[in-house]
């Protein structure tokens, strides 16, 4: 297979040798195809190869699903879907779901809002780096929402984010440290 050009926005890319492997079943070429269409903007024909891929297995397709059903692009809006689908993914260790699953749990968006679930999402993607998710955490200790308050973790979170290049994390530490002075 050759590389495929995500940046081809102008529909020049030859889909027909991706479109090949994709239809023989393999789930990365099911998902390459889908960025492709949803590059074009054919969201219905994005939607489907994700969905071929990602009931295959693949946690970047099954993260697109979940924002595809999330937005109702391609699909009609689902959020009970959006929320099993990120699941699927933020259980296989997709990053970026996992903060998005907390997101989920916290609001109650697709499932019954539960602050500890999301305090433990947030937490498993703010331990991999994801500086929103750390940011968030600090918060989480802050308000006492779905953990103990706890300012002393919060502002280690704080400073995490910070550190990473968050800015709001940042103006937080320099009103705590500023008042300290």
């Amino acid at each position: 297979m050759s590389k495929v050009n995500f940046d081809d926005k102008n529909g020049t890319q030859d889909f027909s040798e991706i479109q090949k492997v994709a239809e023989a079943g393999e789930p990365g070429a099911q998902f390459v195809l889908g960025g492709m269409y949803l590059l074009k903007q054919d969201y219905a024909e994005a939607f489907s190869w994700f969905k071929k891929a990602a009931e295959a297995g693949d946690t970047e397709a099954q993260f697109y699903l979940s924002i595809m059903y999330k937005n109702g692009e391609g699909v009609e809006q689902n959020h009970a879907q959006a929320f099993l689908w990120a699941k699927k993914a933020a259980e296989a260790g997709h990053i970026e779901t996992q903060f998005g699953l907390a997101g989920m749990y916290f609001s109650g968006e697709g499932v019954g809002q539960n602050y500890a679930e999301a305090f433990s999402w947030c937490g498993k993607a703010a331990e991999a780096g994801h500086t929103e998710a750390q940011y968030n955490l600090g918060l989480m200790y802050a308000k006492g929402d779905g953990v103990k308050q706890n300012y002393t973790k919060a502002l280690s979170w704080f400073e995490k984010a910070a550190e990473a290049g968050h800015t709001e994390a940042q103006y937080k530490l320099d009103l705590v440290c500023g008042s300290r002075g």
